[in-house]
């Protein structure tokens, strides 16, 4: 998946994708901007979509508005609770529809609907979530990726379009009172991936620390799995596990691409077997 997040060079920059080594100075905690800052409901569908295998492919059959997907999911438990499997087929063939700036109107309206007609605004409580804890602003967190200390709005053209360095004018007073969450989502995607700079910086950053600052890392192995048994899980991938699960008979090599082939589960499964002669005796 975070391929898919982020540019290349963020994950390579960040030592993501790096061998692992532990490092003891590192904190692998979780922070308050990891929170803030992996909210990608800009990503949510407006209608739930379920999907089923056709033949060589995958389709979606019916979908479901996302208030209604929320409030009484009973589409899990449709079909002798085939639901969830549908849920997800539905995910693998459909498109992200906001991977701009903006949540859908049922996010932003619609959420948590009640029988009354009450509900709640996703992108107020992400917000609100944010002062609640204190959150430093947008601007701190653009210093500590070594992305400039804005001193005004001009000073963002950087990594934000005009339009929406416009738009947070015309809501917050200063620069220097964006909150994070709004300043995040308002950047401009950075190429080959859907996060802007800040978000691609604290999220690499925090995945890094997760991974070197763990002494149990499933890859230190002076804990846990060695030699053969990590090139093992290593071959698993996500198209297998769904193939493994789903009572599909085809996948997407690559899951989290729509543009990704349709391949049979049993060459997805050929892939990861293992070859028992190359073990050691």
């Amino acid at each position: 998946m975070l391929p898919v997040l982020f540019d290349k060079d963020v994950l390579r920059e960040h030592k993501v994708n790096t061998e692992y080594k532990y490092d003891e100075s590192t904190d692998a905690s979780m922070t308050q901007a990891f929170s803030i800052c992996y909210r990608y409901h800009n990503l949510m569908p407006h209608k739930l979509n379920l999907g089923r295998q056709t033949g060589n492919a995958a389709e979606v059959f019916e979908q479901e508005n996302q208030e209604f997907a929320i409030r009484t999911p009973l589409h899990v438990t449709n079909h002798n609770y085939n639901g969830i499997n549908e849920v997800t087929l539905g995910m693998v063939v459909s498109k992200c529809p906001h991977v701009d700036r903006l949540m859908n109107s049922a996010t932003r309206n619609l959420l948590f609907l009640d029988k009354d007609g009450n509900s709640n605004d996703l992108a107020t409580l992400n917000i609100l979530r944010g002062r609640e804890w204190g959150t430093p602003s947008y601007t701190v967190y653009r210093k500590l990726c070594d992305l400039g200390d804005p001193k005004s709005w001009y000073d963002l053209k950087d990594t934000t379009s005009e339009t929406n360095i416009e738009k947070m004018q015309s809501v917050y007073k200063d620069v220097q009172d964006v909150d994070l969450w709004t300043g995040m989502i308002a950047e401009t995607p950075l190429p080959g991936s859907i996060s802007g700079a800040t978000q691609s910086c604290l999220l690499a950053k925090h995945f890094s620390n997760i991974k070197h600052g763990d002494r149990f890392w499933y890859e230190n192995e002076n804990h846990g799995f060695k030699g053969q048994q990590l090139r093992e899980i290593k071959k698993v991938t996500l198209a297998r596990i769904l193939c493994s699960n789903l009572g599909v008979t085809v996948m997407r090599e690559e899951v989290f691409k729509t543009n990704s082939k349709w391949t049979r589960c049993s060459d997805i499964m050929k892939k990861g077997e293992t070859d028992f002669k190359s073990w050691p005796k």
